[in-house]
């Protein structure tokens, strides 16, 4: 059976898969989607391998960039999708560069009028006029910033005039891998990585499958990182 992979180019979740069921005669796929146990561990050890060299270090090919379009008297900004912690710390659009991290409950104690309280805390509304009338006096440039639960918080909250001033803030991060589990999602690796990251997966895979020689391929996909 032919199978199409993806049109970008880039090594997909079901032509990984295939290129491991063929290393051991098996035919391709169609599709992953009701998978047999052996095409369940094959995918298994996909995932396995692309997280082990995904996350094995700081690759440069991880490093994403966001922009943050200040309003002001909002305190709270949805982080990208894809994040996963920080690169550096944040920079703002002038001579005065960076504005650096404190922890929330740092931030919390430098400033106990705090009322604005981060999503996902279970506190109503989270940007209301009653919550942001209450702590006025901590409206101005922002000098902080926190993370929690998906949000990036900004301390003092941005005014009309630091909003004016800057409009957007700048940052760079580490991104999560992408979810493996259709059959065209990307495995997320660059082409000079993909030969290790077939010898690794098909390693996992001949563990999965107990196959006696799958040490020989761990060996194998570390020695090409």
């Amino acid at each position: 059976m032919t199978v199409v992979g993806s049109s970008s180019g880039e090594r997909t979740f079901l032509d990984a898969v295939n290129r491991l069921l063929a290393m051991i005669g098996e035919s391709e796929v169609g599709t992953l989607g009701s998978p047999t146990r052996r095409i369940n561990n094959a995918m298994r050890g996909v995932a396995d391998a692309r997280d082990e060299i995904y996350y094995r270090k700081m690759w440069e090919f991880r490093r994403g960039y966001m922009e943050i379009d200040l309003v002001a008297s909002t305190m709270w900004y949805a982080l990208p999708v894809d994040y996963c912690e920080m690169a550096q710390f944040m920079s703002r659009n002038s001579n005065e560069a960076l504005i650096p991290f404190v922890s929330f409950d740092k931030m919390a104690n430098m400033y106990p009028e705090l009322r604005l309280f981060p999503p996902g805390s279970g506190v109503g509304d989270l940007q209301s006029i009653t919550q942001a009338a209450a702590q006025t006096n901590n409206f101005g440039v922002s000098a902080y910033y926190t993370i929690w639960n998906g949000y990036i918080g900004l301390m003092p909250v941005p005014d009309a005039d630091f909003v004016t001033l800057e409009r957007t803030l700048f940052g760079t991060y580490w991104k999560q891998a992408p979810a493996l589990a259709s059959d065209y999602d990307l495995l997320g690796l660059p082409r000079n990585l993909w030969l290790a990251h077939h010898s690794l997966a098909l390693a996992s895979f001949k563990k999965y499958m107990e196959y006696p020689d799958w040490q020989a391929d761990k060996v194998d996909g570390v020695r090409l990182l």
